[in-house]
């Protein structure tokens, strides 16, 4: 009898298994897009009657040269160049439903699918151009592998 402990090795994921997973990532990025709508409706915030407000002045010392862009930045600027409602929505925001989206197809979900999970959670032409916006520029900044498919599915 040995004294090392090996613990029992678990089954292959079944079918239902990964079925359940890709329902999760695809309902939690549904999730997402409706918080961000929720979060983008209730972003016109003014000062109450009651409060006040202060001006604060900032000097910023000369930039020697622009920082390096990552391709969080590439895609951030990318859907807000092409998505009003991206306007609306924090950085962090849109940034993580970008990575749903490649996380989902890293998961075997076809672009097609993607495209109608992010199609059905959006309720308004903005959101509808958003989300196609993320989609896009998702795949083509921060999961390129998959553009091929992209393209694929845009000429389909």
């Amino acid at each position: 009898m040995s004294d090392t402990y090996s613990p029992p090795s678990m089954p292959p994921p079944s079918n239902s298994d990964k079925k359940l997973r890709i329902f999760a990532v695809v309902f939690f990025v549904a999730a997402v897009l409706f918080l961000g709508v929720i979060i983008g409706a209730s972003g016109d915030s003014k000062p109450a009657a009651n409060e006040t407000t202060a001006t604060v002045s900032v000097t910023n010392a000369p930039i020697a040269a622009d920082p390096v862009q990552t391709k969080y930045d590439r895609y951030y600027e990318n859907v807000l160049n092409n998505s009003g409602r991206a306007n609306s929505l924090s950085k962090s925001a849109v940034i993580e439903v970008g990575d749903l989206v490649c996380q989902s197809l890293d998961e075997g979900n076809t672009t097609r699918q993607v495209a109608i999970v992010l199609e059905g959670a959006s309720s308004t032409q903005s959101e509808l151009e958003y989300a196609a916006a993320v989609m896009y520029w998702a795949i083509t900044d921060l999961c390129p592998e998959y553009k091929a498919s992209l393209n694929a599915y845009l000429n389909s």
